[in-house]
């Protein structure tokens, strides 16, 4: 069975290359993808996602406090907190988010290990 994967992250140039590391990775797997926070609660209402990859870094919200909206209208939705941003403060949040952190540039086997 394919995995569903919702990417956000506001650079179009980050979403093709994560979409060609998840490819690479997981040659099955459905990504919709979108630069826009608001698309992201439209899309996790109408669909079911295996996991939605958040960029950290964007415009009008960084991806931590969208992750807390998100637990909150969908508790178990699986989330993985995708940044340069490796700061201890970041990890040790994304984690009590409950959320699976991966560092950019994305690996394919971090999205593999992160989709198990």
């Amino acid at each position: 069975m394919p995995v569903n994967i919702l990417l956000l992250d506001d650079s179009k140039v980050a979403r093709m290359a994560a979409r060609r590391i998840i490819a690479e990775a997981l040659p099955d797997a459905i990504v919709t993808d979108t630069g826009e926070i608001p698309r992201v609660f439209e899309l996790v209402a109408e669909t079911a996602f295996d996991l939605v990859l958040i960029d950290y870094n964007m415009p009008e919200e960084n991806g931590l406090s969208l992750a807390e909206r998100l637990r909150v209208a969908h508790p178990q939705l699986r989330m993985a907190l995708l940044t340069a941003n490796i700061q201890d403060s970041v990890v040790q949040r994304a984690h009590a988010l409950g959320m699976i952190f991966l560092p950019k540039p994305l690996r394919p086997d971090a999205i593999r290990d992160a989709v198990k």
